[in-house]
């Protein structure tokens, strides 16, 4: 049985709760404490929590001590792992919560909800559909979809080398793909690479728009003008490894614009100019 060995508290909801951490290399929260603060009852959430054959085994029992009459005595007492800790909130019924802490639970599920969606979407839909959906999103969603399946990626990775998803991933029938290069970007990121900067993310955003309305207009019956954005998205982020296009290396951005720049010309009648978004570029700031 686990043991605690230092305690923190932080604000949950509007109160004062403690986090703890305990020898066994896990952080916990007191399930009472936190089912008294929400209005719900300890022992049936216990029941609940136990027998989720998911997270069962992330609420245990630690003795600690506890008041009694004038003094403190050793009492086994249940605790849920802060790992979790979403995942339960995001199981609760809202109507058996207190009134005033609705609408935050409300939010927290929504927001949980989204939040699953955007890390797991790649591991749910294949390629094909996912750009459709990429293709009807705005920039900015399609970024921020991108890092969350580019966290997740990274993930993965530490999970395999760690060991731990060698056979259980295979055995779900996940798809992990060829992570050294998907993650390259991201992996460079990591150790301190200079990127691209903001503007010259922007600069490439509307290149790939110009030659994606480039390929639209020269096979219509082909490509929609959603279809031929992700065609043109997808290839650039194959040609230079990476993720999103704040990622590429500051090194790379010449030759970014140039193959954006030839695509548009092939795709464009003979002769026609090359725009000027082509020639120019955003220095970086650093």
């Amino acid at each position: 049985m686990a043991e605690i060995t230092n305690s923190f508290p932080f604000q949950f909801y509007g109160t004062m709760i403690e986090v703890h951490m305990a020898d066994d290399g896990h952080w916990y929260i007191r399930l009472d404490h936190m089912c008294e603060h929400l209005g719900l009852d300890p022992a049936s959430q216990r029941r609940r929590l136990q027998e989720h054959p998911a997270i069962g085994d992330r609420c245990v029992p630690i003795v600690i001590d506890t008041p009694y009459r004038d003094s403190t005595r050793k009492q086994e007492v249940w605790f849920l792992d802060i790992h979790v800790l979403p995942l339960w909130l995001g199981m609760i019924q809202v109507l058996k919560v207190r009134e005033e802490l609705r609408e935050r639970l409300i939010f927290s599920q929504r927001d949980l909800a989204h939040s699953l969606w955007l890390l797991y979407r790649s591991e749910t839909f294949p390629k094909e559909i996912l750009d459709e959906i990429n293709a009807s999103m705005s920039p900015a969603d399609r970024q921020v979809a991108e890092i969350f399946e580019a966290a997740q990626q990274v993930r993965r990775k530490v999970d395999i080398l760690n060991g731990r998803l060698d056979e259980e991933l295979s055995r779900l029938g996940l798809v992990i793909g060829n992570l050294d290069n998907r993650l390259g970007a991201v992996e460079t990121k990591i150790i301190g690479e200079e990127t691209i900067n903001s503007q010259q993310a922007k600069q490439i955003q509307d290149m790939v728009s110009i030659v994606a309305d480039a390929l639209h207009l020269s096979n219509k019956s082909k490509y929609s003008k959603s279809t031929a954005h992700a065609t043109v998205h997808n290839e650039f982020k194959q040609q230079f490894q990476i993720h999103i296009y704040s990622a590429l290396p500051a090194s790379r951005f010449d030759d970014a614009r140039n193959f954006l720049g030839s695509w548009w010309q092939k795709l464009s009648k003979r002769g026609a100019p090359l725009p000027s978004i082509f020639k120019g570029r955003q220095d970086s700031l650093l």
